[in-house]
């Protein structure tokens, strides 16, 4: 059982943030995608969930004081070798949250300039304007 768990860790990195009980119930339950909503703040600070569409697909990211973010892509949880394999979709996840912050901060970055600063602070996640500001 330690092999299997260290094997699962070693293709999500993520994994070892949890505990084995924890990690043993999301894998136990792979026909069901979000069961690894109650451990997403374990495995990524300041993210809460994902948000699913339909328990098939995620197309974005939530903290825990409510703030929203879309992916860039959307990531199918049941697409080719994903299906079942929960440590492959969550990588997708990791990377999504790369591409999509990286892309709004570029965009926020550009409409710092033509925005008042008001409309700026409302207008982007929070990170961003942190990033950029």
């Amino acid at each position: 059982m330690n092999d299997y768990l260290d094997d699962k860790c070693q293709s999500f990195p993520r994994f070892y943030f949890l505990a084995d009980d924890d990690l043993l119930k999301i894998l136990a339950d792979t026909k069901d995608p979000c069961a690894v909503q109650p451990h997403m703040n374990k495995c990524f600070e300041g993210i809460k969930n994902v948000i699913f569409k339909d328990n098939e697909e995620v197309i974005g990211m939530m903290s825990a004081e409510k703030e929203k973010v879309n992916f860039v892509k959307k990531i199918n949880v049941n697409e080719g070798d994903k299906k079942g394999n929960v440590e492959k979709w969550m990588l997708e996840i990791e990377d999504q949250m790369k591409v999509t912050l990286r892309e709004l901060t570029k965009a926020s970055l550009k409409d710092v300039e033509t925005t008042t600063r008001e409309e700026w602070f409302k207008k982007w996640p929070g990170q961003v304007i942190l990033a950029v500001d």
